[in-house]
């Protein structure tokens, strides 16, 4: 099975690259987007031989703070490439215009063993159609976007790290999950314009109680409207279906999540710009703007300031009423910061989530449970502040970036029994940073904030090739590990020692991207 996998996978980049390569196959060309990268790393020095920690070694960076990648699902450290084969050509009828993609991602990366896995699937494949009001010379237009396989470029909210509506959110997802767009614009004049969007998402998934498959479907809709020249509002919104609940046998209550997210924006010399992931390929590749594009700075003051919010609803199991449902809210926020003026840059981000918007698509921290009354529960608050410079001569920038995280947690009795723990049922805390990353502490204790302070240097070596080195400290209090005195002794959480308390961390990459 693995030989077949494997040789359907190179057969499928092999069958790309040979496309890839025929004269004319596309009128707008065809194009690779690849990201090579050499890295050496250990996550902390300070850590002994029987810490779960290993040592510096060649290959994945083996950490990831949480103030980083807040704009993309990537580390940043991969080794990935983007086959894309794009077209776009007028139409037959006056005003139209159609476009297409071909978009394959390809990833190599080490797992926690250091064996090589591969992941081969599509990332946006996609026929757009545009109608042009006036002219193909105007901005005023109306498309339609279709996503046959993934629509994951297709998603509500606005920041990457707290955006929601993915193929995730499907709790049996199997695989592919489609979808279309339809949006319109239009510019009033240089300062006001407006679009308009609605789409909608299908997912097949099998309901385990009748072993059937069933459809699911998801509506999206948005607006967004420029003024003044410098400000922006815009607001989006939805309604998914998400099958029925597994552990209610009714099939009249199903699982269904609905919510809206806002944000507004006010800037000055700086463009509103939005999650790479969320772009489409084209040709070209303007819109995917590679990490060894050097910033553009000015001499003049520029900034963009902008606030978001969002509001989701859950219908999940009600704990205290057996077979039956309740709404569960859940909640995001973030404020972000952007500032240049000359050869220096600076930036500042502030983000909410509660603990119920951490984990929708689990969903909630019981799977399909809603969270019960008697919990206590906290939401998650971070901070983060930056600044770097560019040494023009030299093309190399260094910089330094700090923040404060008050974690997410759930404390209830139930998690004696929920984690397999030893003991009595005295309420325990979890620290949750996000799905599936817990961190169970020693009965009866709370959880601290926790600070980390990063020091980059990056060093453009040519247009496409560069190398980075990260040295970092981290305070966690809240790391747990289990012990126990005596061989005949159940095992316990403990914290741990001050080594892995206070962590120093570095990174050493080479990376190309062309």
């Amino acid at each position: 099975m693995r030989k077949t996998t494997c040789w359907l996978i190179g057969s499928g980049l092999a069958a790309a690259v040979l496309l890839l390569l025929q004269p004319g196959a596309a009128l707008a060309g065809d194009w690779v987007d690849t990201r090579v990268t050499f890295t050496i790393s250990d996550d902390n020095v300070l850590a002994g031989v029987w810490d779960q920690s290993p040592s510096a070694g060649i290959g994945a960076k083996r950490y990831e703070l949480f103030f980083e990648n807040l704009e993309t699902r990537d580390v940043g450290d991969e080794t990935q490439t983007h086959l894309v084969l794009y077209k776009k050509s007028p139409s037959f009828f006056e005003n139209f215009e159609a476009e297409a993609a071909l978009a394959l991602e390809f990833i190599l990366s080490p797992d926690e063993e250091g064996e090589l896995t591969r992941d081969f699937d599509d990332d946006g494949s996609y026929i757009k159609l545009n109608y042009f009001f006036r002219g193909m010379d105007s901005k005023d237009n109306l498309s339609l976007l279709c996503f046959p396989y993934n629509a994951d470029r297709f998603q509500l909210g606005y920041s990457f790290e707290i955006a929601w509506g993915s193929k995730l959110i499907f709790p049996n997802n199997t695989g592919a999950v489609p979808g279309l767009k339809i949006n319109y614009e239009r510019y009033f004049d240089e300062d006001t314009a407006l679009y308009v969007f609605g789409g909608m998402k299908t997912h097949p998934q099998r309901d385990e109680r009748i072993n059937e498959l069933e459809t699911v479907y998801a509506g999206l809709f948005g607006f967004g409207y420029d003024f003044l020249g410098d400000f922006r509002f815009e607001m989006n919104g939805g309604f998914f279906q998400q099958g029925a609940n597994p552990l209610i046998l009714d099939v009249d209550v199903p699982i269904e999540t609905f919510g809206t997210s806002a944000r507004f924006t006010y800037h000055v010399g700086l463009p509103i710009s939005k999650s790479v992931d969320f772009k489409l390929y084209r040709n070209p590749p303007d819109y995917v703007q590679p990490p060894m594009d050097e910033a553009v700075y000015g001499p003049d003051w520029s900034w963009l300031l902008a606030g978001e919010f969002s509001f989701v609803g859950q219908t999940l199991e009600d704990p205290n009423a057996y077979g039956s449902s309740k709404i569960q809210p859940a909640k995001a926020a973030a404020i972000n910061i952007r500032i240049k003026r000359g050869w220096w840059r600076f930036f500042a981000d502030a983000y909410y989530r509660d603990l119920a918007f951490i984990l929708l698509d689990v969903p909630s921290f019981t799977p399909f449970v809603a969270i019960p009354d008697e919990a206590d529960t906290d939401f998650e608050l971070f901070f983060a502040a930056g600044v770097d410079y560019y040494i023009s001569k030299w093309h190399f920038t260094p910089g330094i970036i700090a923040g404060l995280q008050i974690p997410a947690t759930y404390t209830g009795a139930e998690v004696q029994n929920m984690f397999g723990l030893a003991g009595t049922s005295a309420r325990r805390t979890v620290v949750v940073r996000d799905m599936g990353d817990f961190s169970i502490l020693p009965e009866g204790k709370d959880a601290w904030p926790m600070a980390t302070v990063k020091f980059s240097f990056d060093w453009m070596i040519s247009g496409y090739v560069k190398a980075m080195a990260e040295v970092f400290y981290e305070y966690d209090p809240n790391a747990t590990r289990l012990a126990r005195v005596y061989p005949t002794e159940e095992y316990h959480r403990v914290f741990k020692d001050k080594e892995n308390i206070n962590k120093v961390g570095f990174s050493l990459m080479l990376q190309a991207r062309f």
